[in-house]
Parts: structure tokens; C-alpha cells; sequence
């Protein structure tokens, strides 16, 4: 909540305009996540079972089951599971290791999405066990990614800031933009969570450069949204409004 210190009726009006605008950017989405999300999966599923239907590669085919299984993971448990386990069975087949740290972890992201965090944990923990192995320096990441996610929901806050940190210094040693953007924000978020807020914008703002940077539209409107929400909780309203205008013009183009 906000707490309104000096002017009262000023912030009182900065406030409301505050609320109309966000209001706004939120009614002019076009769809809901999910539906977005469920519509692309279905194209995705189309155009991969004609890919699998043409390879005679095993490690091709589990990768394209794993695909599957990975874009089904937040609309549908049972499609994401069936994918992933059938991914797992092959890749335990031809003994390859990668192709089963892989279907572990998209079943742990679809358990995650269905709410069971700790079964969604353990799935991860494992596959993280085999990328370290393999020393599969973007499974390792992509997995601390995920388990950190998992601890934040479960409220093992120190948990979830050690696995994100360590995600994010190995994507900086690969100078791998999208992963670093990613666990910039998760680690701002974090301290948002603690109502850290002048740390929660060294992060937001650290990952909003890098989405410049890449020309990531999406991205950028996230972390404008971010940071004036952050800025609201500071008192800088003015710069909040300025933030969230942006991204109402972004979203439009």
C-alpha cells in the first residue's frame, strides 16, 4: 500500500491518475496469458509433430518432445507430462543423458505451473544434478532459474537469492543477454518482495538496459511497469507516471 505522507490532496489525485493509467494498459491487452499462451501452444504442437513425423534422429526426436513438452507446460499438466516422460523414456533408451536432464526439467516447470512446488523442486533438483555432471553450463542456469523460482513461491526467500545469483553469474561468464535480463529481474523482484526498494530498481534497472539494448519491446514494457511501480512505493510519483506512459506507448507500437 501506498502511504501517503505530505499533500495530501495532491497525492491523492497523482494516486488516481495512477490507478486510470494501469487500469488502461491492462484493458487494452487484446488477451488474457493464457489463452495467448494456449492458442501459441497449439500451433507449436502442430508444426513440431510434423517435424518429429520426418526425422529418424533419436536425439532429434527427443529434443522435439521436449519442445513440446516445454510450451505446453503452463496451459496443460497432462500434454506437458506425457511429452516430457515419453522424452524421458527415449532419451534413458540410448543412455543420453542431456535428453533426460531436459524432460526433467520441463515436467518440474508444468508441476510448478499446476501448483506443486515441492514435487515441481525435486524434478529440478535432479535434473540439475545431471546438467552438473555434464557440466552443461546453460542447463545448470536455466534449472537454478527454476528452483529459485520454486523456493520464492515456498517463501525460502535466502534460497531463492542464492540460486538466482548463482544463474545469474553463470550466464555472465556465457554473456548469455537473455538469461542475464532474466535473473536481474527475478533477483528485483525479490527484494520487492522485501520492500527493498531502492535494490529492486538497481536490478529492474540493470535488466531494462539490457532489453534496450536487444530491442526486447516485451521486455522493456515489463520492466517499465516494474520500475514505476517500484517508484510508487518510493513517493517518486511523478517518474512513476512518466514510466508507466512509456509503456503505454511501447504497447501500442
Amino acid at each position: 500500500m501506498i502511504r501517503i505522507r505530505k499533500n495530501f490532496s495532491r497525492n491523492i489525485v497523482i494516486i488516481l491518475s495512477l490507478s486510470l493509467l494501469y487500469n488502461s494498459i491492462l484493458l487494452s491487452q487484446p488477451n488474457s496469458q493464457t489463452n495467448d499462451l494456449t492458442d501459441k501452444s497449439d500451433i507449436v504442437f502442430d508444426s513440431l509433430v510434423t517435424l518429429f513425423n520426418k526425422t529418424t534422429s533419436d536425439t532429434s526426436k527427443i529434443n522435439i518432445l521436449n519442445e513440446i513438452s516445454w510450451n505446453y507446460a503452463p496451459t496443460n499438466f497432462e500434454k506437458s507430462k506425457r511429452f516430457a516422460d515419453s522424452a524421458f523414456v527415449l532419451s534413458d533408451k540410448i543412455n543420453w543423458q542431456k535428453g533426460k536432464a531436459y524432460s526433467l526439467k520441463n515436467l518440474g516447470e508444468a508441476l510448478r505451473y499446476k501448483g506443486e512446488l515441492n514435487d515441481a523442486l525435486e524434478e529440478h533438483k535432479v535434473a540439475l544434478e545431471i546438467f552438473r555432471k555434464l557440466d552443461d553450463k546453460n542447463g545448470i542456469a536455466s534449472v537454478l532459474s527454476n528452483i529459485g523460482i520454486e523456493y520464492y513461491m515456498l517463501s525460502e526467500f535466502p534460497k531463492a537469492f542464492e540460486n538466482y545469483s548463482e544463474a545469474l553469474e553463470i550466464h555472465e561468464s556465457l554473456n548469455n543477454s537473455d538469461g542475464i535480463l532474466k535473473n536481474l529481474s527475478l533477483i528485483g523482484t525479490l527484494f520487492f518482495a522485501f520492500e527493498r526498494y531502492h535494490e529492486s530498481l538497481k536490478y529492474y534497472n540493470q535488466a531494462i538496459e539490457i532489453a534496450i539494448k536487444n530491442n526486447n519491446k516485451s521486455e522493456i514494457a515489463i520492466h517499465l511497469i516494474n520500475i514505476g511501480i517500484a517508484k510508487i512505493q518510493l513517493g517518486d510519483f511523478t517518474n512513476a507516471i512518466k514510466n508507466l506512459k512509456l509503456q503505454k506507448n511501447i504497447q501500442k507500437d
